[in-house]
């Protein structure tokens, strides 16, 4: 098996096509007040995140189920190219708060119009079943995400996020 082969056997590639300006979707994902709201598979709740979004600077959040039972991830910002980019690592945590498990997440935020832009994710990890269970929890919200940028286009018509937009936990 060459190194090629490799790389794309531990490689997960999702592509959003979002109705919202780059720039705003950018900040959907790099503010915790917004970013909560759409964090997690549809009926799970975030009930904490906290971001330090500087290269270095950590994430950890927490998504409740409708049953109850609460799912704690962390990472670490690898970089950030506002509003083109965003390199993080992500990983569930284990009982005593350690990472489990790291995945390297790169997630590439396209104009492709004033109105419409594309957001592709790449999860790379060295094994390929974790990728699809991470993928499918925790990114797989994508009527959440719609939702909360539906909401901002919809109502105030406007590019940039103010406090009190999205409803904060």
């Amino acid at each position: 098996m060459n190194n090629a082969t490799t790389i794309h056997d531990r490689q997960l590639t999702i592509t959003r096509i979002l109705n919202a300006p780059r720039s705003l979707v950018f900040k959907v994902w790099t503010q915790p007040e917004h970013f909560s709201q759409w964090l997690g598979p549809k009926d799970f709740t975030a009930i904490a995140c906290q971001m330090t979004v500087q290269v270095g600077g950590i994430y950890r959040a927490c998504i409740r189920s409708p049953e109850g039972n609460e799912h704690w991830m962390q990472g670490i910002y690898r970089e950030i190219i506002e509003p083109e980019r965003l390199v993080f690592t992500f990983a569930w945590e284990d009982e005593n708060n350690q990472p489990k498990h790291e995945t390297l997440v790169t997630v590439t935020f396209e104009e492709q119009n004033i109105r419409v832009q594309r957001t592709q994710t790449i999860f790379t990890t060295q094994r390929r079943t974790l990728i699809r269970s991470a993928a499918t929890r925790l990114w797989g919200t994508r009527v959440k995400l719609r939702s909360t940028l539906n909401f901002r286009t919809r109502r105030r018509r406007v590019t940039t996020l103010q406090r009190g937009d999205i409803r904060c936990l």
